[in-house]
C-alpha cells in the first residue's frame, strides 16, 4: 500500500504520499503518525514548503537573517512564569546570533501595507510581544529588533521582513494584559459572552478603507 509508506522530517513530522482522513490509507497513515507522537504531513506540502525555504533564503535580506539564525533558541519551546505569575510558553521561530526576534507568517500577500491590517486584525502584535517576553526570560534581555517575516505560499513566493517598532511592541503587551484580563474575567463568571447581533457592514463608508476591506481572516495561517 503506497500511503503506508513514511519518512520522518525533524523530529515532529511523518511524511506520507496521502493524509486524506476519508480514506482507508490516509486515516491509517494520519493514526500511525499520532501513534508516534508526530504530525502527518503529505510530500506536495513538504515539497512546498522546501520550495518557500529557498526563496527566504535567496532573498539577500531575510536570506541574512537566516543564515545568522541562533539554533539554540530557534524553533525551540520555552517556559516560564511571567511577571503576574502565570505559566506560559513559546516558540520562536528565529532568533539570531545578535538577540533579534522575527516570527514567520504564511499570508495571501506580502506587501506591508496590506499585510500591516491582517497582522493587526489577527493581533499578531500580541503575539510577538508575547515573544519578546519569553526571549527576555529566556535570555536577559528584549530583543535588540523584533518583527515578522511574511511570506506567499504561492510561487514565486514574495516575501518581506517587516520590523516592529518599539511603540508597538508595547501596544501588543496592553493587548496581551487586556487579553488576560478578559480570559480571567470569564472564567471568574463562568459566562464567555459572544458579539451578539451586529451589522454586517459596522464601519460607515466614508471611514472603510481598501486595507480594512482586504483583510481576509483565512488569508493568513501559521507557517
Amino acid at each position: 500500500m503506497p500511503g503506508s509508506r513514511r519518512r520522518s522530517v525533524g523530529e515532529r513530522f511523518a511524511v506520507f504520499s496521502t493524509i486524506a482522513r476519508n480514506t482507508k490509507a490516509g486515516a491509517a497513515n494520519c493514526a500511525a503518525a499520532r501513534a508516534a507522537g508526530l504530525t502527518p504531513v503529505n510530500q506536495e506540502m513538504v515539497d512546498q514548503a522546501q520550495a518557500v525555504a529557498d526563496a527566504l533564503r535567496r532573498d539577500p535580506v531575510i536570506g541574512e537573517v537566516l543564515a545568522a539564525m541562533d539554533e539554540r533558541y530557534s524553533q525551540q519551546p520555552h517556559f516560564w512564569s511571567d511577571g503576574a505569575g502565570r505559566p506560559c510558553r513559546c516558540l520562536p521561530d528565529v532568533v539570531t546570533s545578535d538577540g533579534c526576534l522575527f516570527d514567520l507568517k504564511k499570508t495571501r500577500t506580502a506587501v506591508p501595507r496590506r499585510f500591516y491590517w491582517q497582522a493587526k486584525d489577527l493581533a499578531y502584535d500580541l503575539q510577538l510581544a508575547h515573544l519578546a517576553l519569553g526571549h527576555a526570560d529566556r535570555s536577559g534581555a528584549m530583543p535588540t529588533e523584533a518583527g515578522f517575516i511574511a511570506f506567499e505560499w504561492e510561487e514565486p513566493h514574495d516575501c518581506a521582513l517587516l520590523v516592529v517598532e518599539p511603540s508597538d511592541l508595547e501596544v501588543g503587551l496592553e493587548r496581551r494584559e487586556e487579553a488576560f484580563r478578559r480570559i480571567a474575567e470569564c472564567q471568574m463568571s463562568g459566562a464567555w459572552p459572544s458579539h451578539g447581533r451586529q451589522p454586517f457592514r459596522h464601519l460607515p463608508a466614508v471611514s472603510r478603507t481598501p486595507e480594512s476591506e482586504a483583510i481576509d481572516p483565512e488569508s493568513i495561517a501559521l507557517f
